[in-house]
């Protein structure tokens, strides 16, 4: 900045000074400190207020009196705070061990087959169709104990009680908490023998074996209504090809239930033995219920620890 510029913006005046403050000529002799205070000076913090002039901060020893007065707070907060923090990392930490012994205890006895049961009830929605019926199943005939295989020929999609059964049947598992009904048909080797097996989910495994017992238990001439593929080998097996049905049977939550017949249209009066029926609808039924509620250890089993 040039010294014209400061002689236009300061118009002659000595910063620090108001205009016509007196000033003039040379300053005087500069006063020399000396020790020691003045008894007439004014304490800075007392000193009245010159106008235009900055009140002059407090000194240091008026300054600290308030933080002397509020460092007892302040600690004592401090302390209270920490107290607070431990006490709730304490519950926090008691909570914590409490929960990992919970879960990390043995499960009981009670615990173990209640997980079991849980388990089987929701195999029929957890597996897959295939799982539940396979592509083939080992049987053996009940007069030579011969090895023998069914071939599944078509699943049927899950139905009520009333689409999938005959009245009286539906009628009496309805009454006890009929859930669903999975159907699936099987023929023999040769093609010649049909069955259509049917596994009937209840509310519960106590509502199916009420069912049970309240059927008698024998067989009937109802029960499960078939079910048959156009273009295959048991497209003529129907309800009226029906000749062998079995006695309703529980395992767990299920109900078993099965019809056999002839896949090339006769009907019941035929007068043809029904034995080989009956090994391909029993043989076929078994490996379903096997299936559906078998299981090994319960120990061993997901989320249960023995």
């Amino acid at each position: 900045m040039s010294r014209h510029d400061l002689s236009d913006d300061n118009d002659g005046l000595v910063p620090g000074f108001p205009p016509g403050g007196g000033w003039s000529g040379p300053a005087g002799p500069v006063p020399q400190p000396r020790s020691g205070l003045d008894p007439r000076a004014v304490p800075m913090a007392d000193a009245p207020a010159v106008p235009g002039v900055p009140a002059p901060a407090a000194t240091a020893r008026h300054a600290q009196r308030p933080q002397r007065r509020r460092r007892p707070r302040r600690l004592a907060g401090g302390v209270a705070l920490t107290l607070l923090v431990a006490a709730g990392l304490a519950g926090v930490g008691g909570g914590g061990v409490g929960l990992a012994l919970e879960l990390t205890r043995t499960a009981t006895k009670a615990e173990v087959a209640a997980a079991v049961q849980a388990e089987i009830a929701s195999r029929w929605q957890r597996l897959a169709a295939g799982k539940i019926f396979p592509e083939a199943v080992g049987y053996s005939t009940s007069e030579e104990s011969a090895p023998m295989t069914a071939r599944l020929v078509g699943i049927a999609s899950p139905a009520g009680c009333a689409a999938a059964l005959d009245p009286p049947v539906a009628s009496l598992l309805r009454r006890y908490g009929c859930v669903t009904v999975l159907r699936a048909t099987y023929v023999d080797a040769s093609g010649t023998l049909a069955t259509t097996a049917g596994i009937v989910v209840m509310s519960s495994a106590s509502a199916a074996s009420q069912a049970v017992s309240a059927s008698g238990g024998a067989p009937a001439s109802t029960g499960v209504r078939t079910f048959s593929l156009p273009g295959t080998v048991a497209d003529q097996f129907g309800d009226p090809q029906r000749r062998a049905f079995s006695p309703l049977q529980s395992t767990g939550p299920y109900v078993s239930v099965y019809a056999a017949g002839y896949t090339d249209g006769r009907v019941s009066g035929s007068g043809i033995t029904t034995p080989p029926l009956v090994d391909l609808a029993s043989g076929v039924m078994w490996n379903l219920q096997r299936v559906l509620t078998t299981h090994g250890s319960a120990c061993q089993m997901k989320d249960i620890r023995c």
